[in-house]
């Protein structure tokens, strides 16, 4: 799969969380596909894993996932940026200004990893090497 094919999954799997597409998901997800929160707790199986990212947006339906800026490297998509009606004792004022990453790995046009809510700061920054990644936005 060629750099353009593998943001375009990403972007694809971020888009049908935004739009409550729970059964486009599963079609982009691998079966063995690992959905890994900011703590390193994983939930293996795509059908576990639309079931966390459904029950989530359930009971919070504004969520939405807000794209500021995209990475790539080698079959990783590294994805910068906020969300907003994920609390509802945040208000948007302050939650938008709160960057989160989230990281996709794609393979054979499949999301085999969805790593989400990632703190922004330097650790995680260097950790995912985003340094080394190419910028796909400008």
């Amino acid at each position: 799969m060629n750099q353009k094919n593998i943001v375009d999954v990403a972007l694809t799997f971020i888009e049908k969380i935004n739009h409550r597409n729970f059964d486009g998901l599963l079609k982009i997800m691998s079966l063995d596909h690992k959905a890994i929160d900011e703590a390193g707790g994983v939930t293996a199986g795509s059908e576990k894993a639309v079931k966390i990212i459904a029950d989530y947006i359930t009971q919070r339906p504004n969520f939405q996932i807000h794209i500021n800026d995209v990475y790539f490297k080698n079959d990783i998509v590294i994805i910068i940026g906020r969300t907003t009606g994920s609390c509802a004792e945040t208000s948007y004022d302050t939650e938008i200004k709160d960057k989160l990453i989230y990281v996709l790995k794609v393979e054979n046009e499949k999301v085999t990893e969805f790593r989400y809510a990632l703190k922004y700061d330097d650790k995680t920054t260097s950790d995912l090497d985003i340094a080394s990644a190419i910028k796909i936005t400008e």
